[in-house]
């Protein structure tokens, strides 16, 4: 099965919305900032969470802007943490 990284930001003006979606995105990766998440779904999981993170704005009428941006592995590769915080790693990642 095929696992890609992410990385997601999102900016969420309601607080109930904003908890739904750390929530649904915590299921999926790693939080690295109070907004900024490093999730690795399936493209199955990541097309069911997208679909989800859409009918909570539309339920909340939030026009959240919620992003996904694709890494290779290269790209991860070149990663660079300042702090002592773990990138994730694309080769030792396991899918549940």
């Amino acid at each position: 099965m095929a696992v890609y990284f992410y990385l997601a930001c999102f900016d969420v003006q309601d607080d109930k919305l904003r908890r739904k979606v750390v929530k649904a995105l915590l299921r999926h990766g790693y939080r690295i900032q109070g907004s900024v998440f490093e999730p690795a779904p399936s493209p199955r999981k990541l097309n069911q969470l997208t679909q989800d993170l859409q009918t909570y704005c539309e339920q909340f009428d939030d026009p959240a802007n919620i992003r996904f941006y694709r890494l290779s592995r290269n790209d991860l590769q070149y990663a660079i943490a300042l702090d002592e915080a773990k990138i994730m790693d694309f080769l030792t990642y396991k899918v549940l």
